[in-house]
């Protein structure tokens, strides 16, 4: 019987019994593995090829220590005891979107907005976007994400619901980050209904 939350389901498995290990797409494994050895031989040489400050170096236009600073104004990631952002991109892309990775080369967190962003928020939304973005990275969501998107396509069963919902929960979780960043909940309700 394999068990899944609180749902159970019957398995027969003719090859004894059924791991996460032997649910892994074969593929999956061998790819990591040359992607890990590919990324430790070159990760110096190559670096915009590699981790995610390369993907964004390919596509996007850096901003400049002083841009940086206005754009997210005196807030202090260190007081507030989070990480630094160490490089801002920015994408010409349609639409309000914002991501952030840690690299784990220089240790860092890498923050790429959308132009409409840098046009549209004031520098208090911008803090609470940043926020909300460094929550799901420091709150461990981003690990989560493609489970929770395959569960969460199961609309009419119970575990399609306990993702959502825990879904929910995660942007309620990044959203307090944000809010604390952006130094109160006026910019932060303005950032949300942009």
């Amino acid at each position: 019987m394999l068990k899944l939350s609180t749902v159970e389901h019957e398995v027969e498995n003719p090859d004894g019994p059924l791991t996460v290990e032997r649910l892994r797409h074969p593929a999956e494994a061998e790819l990591a593995a040359r992607l890990a050895m590919a990324s430790e031989l070159f990760a110096d040489s190559t670096r915009a090829s590699f981790g995610p400050r390369g993907l964004v170096e390919n596509c996007c236009l850096r901003l400049g220590s002083d841009q940086c600073h206005r754009m997210l104004g005196d807030v202090s990631f260190a007081a507030l005891g989070l990480p630094t952002i160490e490089s801002i991109y920015v994408r010409s892309e349609a639409g309000y979107q914002a991501t952030i990775a840690h690299d784990p080369i220089d240790a860092g967190y890498v923050l790429t907005v959308s132009a409409d962003i840098l046009e549209d928020f004031s520098a208090p939304q911008l803090r609470f976007v940043v926020g909300h973005e460094l929550g799901h990275q420091l709150f461990g969501h981003t690990s989560s994400v493609p489970e929770l998107n395959r569960l969460a396509a199961l609309e009419n069963s119970r575990l399609g619901l306990l993702a959502l919902s825990l879904n929910r929960y995660q942007e309620l979780s990044a959203d307090r980050l944000g809010l604390v960043c952006a130094g109160g909940a006026e910019p932060a309700i303005a950032a949300l209904a942009k």
